[in-house]
């Protein structure tokens, strides 16, 4: 069990892909933040009429992409994947409590 570690060729291979999907999440939230800048709607809602993605949400993914960037199993000191993870952190609370709490109710509709 001596040969276990981050040299073990499966956690290098998982690593690899963790790094690749931070990469993706890292560019399609900046994607959808130009379009929310620019108004270009069809960056920030892939189908007409359909959903759009929150700014504070695409924000909240480019910190979690920055952050699990900046991960890694050679640094002994993480401090910059702490800072994203922790703007992260505030950024969904701030989502959270937009969305508890400021969000108007949806008005009731009659079955009959």
């Amino acid at each position: 069990m001596d040969n276990v570690g981050f040299g073990f060729a499966p956690v290098r291979g998982a690593l690899m892909v963790a790094r690749a999907a931070a990469a993706l999440i890292l560019v399609s939230s900046l994607f959808i933040l130009v379009g929310h800048l620019t108004d270009w709607s069809v960056l920030y809602r892939p189908l007409p009429g359909g959903p759009a993605t929150h700014p504070l949400t695409a924000a909240l993914a480019v910190c979690l992409g920055a952050g699990l960037m900046l991960v890694s199993p050679t640094r002994r000191e993480p401090g910059a994947a702490r800072f994203c993870f922790g703007i992260a952190a505030g950024l969904a609370a701030t989502r959270l409590f937009e969305v508890v709490f400021l969000a108007s109710p949806k008005p009731q509709v009659d079955g009959a």
